[in-house]
């Protein structure tokens, strides 16, 4: 594997500050890193989380986490805030340290393809692994490795853990995305299975039980645990964790729990309350966790070290408050924009009451951006690449805004997840068009109306009736004394951070 060069600077940094001391609180969270696979022909991204407790004196076990479809190397860090569950876990004596790393999967399902187009297995045992080991302080053996993943992350986890026995000590699949034969044999429009499945293994065009092709069985969990004998597994731990709203799933996540138990293999089945998504599989972390970093004899007291504090950074007139952070992490991050008139000391107390919450994990990280009048998002996320640039990951607090700074905002493009204001200043008349232009953006966004006495209700009454009118979700909370609304700001930073991560 060749490294590229911004890589091999930042490891050799790491590589320094790692051999020198123990980290501060929190840990390293790195995201766009890349490597240069010869497997693959291409550049990997992957993303880095480095405990505080790392060091040449003190390596680490590691847990790969492999995303889903539509995911990225950024997924378990951003949705799950795995970095800092980790480290809280691990200060609190309840896991081992690890170090997690977080590749690229595409659309390979963690697979070499049959067609000989992506050969991601290739990539993960022969340069992903090896490279870890090389440049991380890592017990590098098959005793303190572990793999994890959800959804398509699910199935990678299985096929590769199990066909590579000799590198992983643990399996941790969360709502795994396999298929019983007989869904396999039917499943999806042609077009849609060869997309998703048939490239990969070998069933491009294929019908019916054509489609159970031998590189199919060979890299299918259920068929693998078939031709397994329960010795080969003896020192092998597997956690299979799945919603009970998993409709599609399973059937075959069962049939494989059945499987496991046929031939006497031992692992661990849990069905908790939730569907296919985040919220399931934040709930699962800390179980996944513990199973995959069990606390061992190795176990050593933290040293706290010094750590950066947010402070107020000055960009394009706007004024930024960065999450508490290790000083070498190198992350994004969702941002709240707040616009209107803020002193320098409201601004202090709405950063520190963010961030305080997130001290205490009652929700994940994220920025906040006081914007200059008139300035949007984009002014500042050109000189700000800690901020994730999608309206997925932005979020909007208007304070007292009119119909036209408003609709600026919402014009050209789909800008924010959701947008709260307080104590509008709207036009009645204006209302409709404000409706509409969000409207335009599907399910983004989603609206927070807040006011405090009788002046501003009116508009905001006005604007609820328009959005209703179109069915867009929302909700308005009035209040008819004089106290101050941003009362509400931890009420709705855990409106936002839901928002955000759905």
């Amino acid at each position: 594997m060749v490294m590229n060069r911004k890589l091999r600077t930042l490891l050799a940094t790491l590589a320094i500050a790692v051999s020198a001391s123990s980290f501060g609180r929190l840990p390293i969270e790195i995201e766009g890193l890349t490597i240069a696979s010869r497997e693959l022909g291409r550049d990997v991204s992957y993303s880095l989380v480095i405990p505080a407790q790392a060091s040449a004196e003190r390596p680490c076990r590691v847990l790969y986490m492999l995303h889903g479809i539509g995911g990225d190397a950024s997924s378990w860090m951003e949705y799950a805030n795995v970095g800092r569950k980790m480290q809280a876990m691990a200060d609190s004596g309840l896991i081992e340290p690890c170090i997690i790393v977080m590749p690229d999967g595409y659309m390979s399902y963690y697979a070499d393809a049959a067609d000989g187009s992506l050969n991601y297995e290739g990539f993960f045992i022969n340069e992903l692994i090896p490279a870890v080991d090389s440049l991380l302080p890592t017990i590098a053996d098959r005793n303190h490795r572990s793999i994890a993943g959800f959804s398509m992350g699910g199935f990678g986890a299985l096929s590769l853990g199990l066909r590579n026995r000799d590198k992983f000590e643990s399996i941790e699949a969360l709502s795994p995305s396999i298929r019983t034969d007989a869904q396999f044999c039917t499943e999806m429009p042609q077009q849609d299975f060869d997309h998703q499945w048939g490239r990969t293994f070998g069933a491009a065009g294929l019908e019916g039980s054509t489609r159970l092709t031998n590189y199919y069985r060979a890299r299918s969990p259920r068929h693998i645990i078939d031709t397994l004998d329960f010795k080969e597994l003896a020192s092998m731990r597997i956690l299979i964790d799945t919603g009970d709203d998993e409709s599609t799933l399973a059937p075959a996540i069962d049939e494989l729990h059945a499987h496991l138990l046929k031939r006497g293999i031992k692992h661990r089945y849990i069905i908790r309350q939730g569907g296919h998504d985040f919220d399931c599989w934040y709930a699962a972390l800390p179980g996944v966790l513990r199973y995959a970093a069990p606390l061992g004899s190795k176990a050593k007291p933290f040293v706290r070290t010094e750590h950066s504090d947010p402070k107020p950074i000055s960009i394009a007139r706007s004024i930024v408050y960065l999450p508490k952070q290790d000083v070498q992490s190198t992350r994004k991050y969702p941002t709240v924009y707040l616009s209107g008139s803020f002193s320098a000391k409201e601004q202090a107390d709405l950063a520190g009451r963010c961030f305080s919450m997130q001290d205490k994990g009652t929700i994940r990280p994220m920025a906040l951006c006081f914007l200059a009048k008139d300035s949007l998002p984009e002014s500042v996320e050109k000189h700000m690449p800690q901020l994730r640039s999608s309206q997925r990951m932005r979020a909007l607090v208007a304070k007292s805004a009119d119909a036209k700074s408003l609709l600026k905002h919402l014009a050209t493009s789909n800008r924010y997840t959701s947008i709260v204001l307080t104590n509008p200043n709207l036009n009645a008349e204006k209302c409709p068009d404000i409706a509409q232009a969000a409207a335009s953006y599907s399910r983004y966004p989603r609206f927070i109306i807040a006011t405090v006495g009788n002046e501003s209700f009116n508009g905001a009454s006005a604007l609820r009736h328009s959005l209703s009118e179109l069915r867009l979700k929302h909700s308005v909370t009035a209040s008819s004394d004089e106290s101050n609304v941003f009362n509400q700001w931890e009420q709705w930073l855990m409106a936002l951070d839901s928002r955000i991560h759905i």
